[in-house]
């Protein structure tokens, strides 16, 4: 299954215990993000670091292996959508996670 995550995701799995680090993980489960996700998750490491009992290292650790799960999309492959998207919405920073760029997702991942 292939599915777009944003960072809201991630902040999770680097946080809780539960069952979103676990899925996150699922072998057949194919992530895709923009590459904003990055900037987001770095943005917010201190709290990160504060609501998770993980180490800083441990943390670390467990982003890189995310990371390493997740293809990033290049922000070019749904630059064109990003103005109606912006449009759409009150949070900008939501806006590469819309349905403007889950077109440019099917696009982009029937060439992977």
């Amino acid at each position: 299954m292939k599915l777009v995550i944003n960072a809201g995701i991630v902040f999770t799995a680097l946080t809780g215990l539960g069952i979103t680090k676990k899925i996150l993980f699922l072998e057949n489960l194919e992530l895709y993000s923009p590459i904003l996700l990055l900037e987001e998750i770095n943005e917010h490491q201190l709290r990160i670091l504060e609501l998770s009992s993980l180490s800083s290292i441990e943390v670390n650790e467990l982003l890189k292996l995310i990371e390493n799960k997740i293809s990033f999309i290049p922000e070019k492959h749904f630059e064109p959508f990003l103005e109606q998207a912006n449009s759409s919405i009150p949070d900008k920073e939501d806006t590469s996670y819309l349905p403007e760029f889950t077109l440019v997702f099917r696009h982009y991942t029937q060439f992977l």
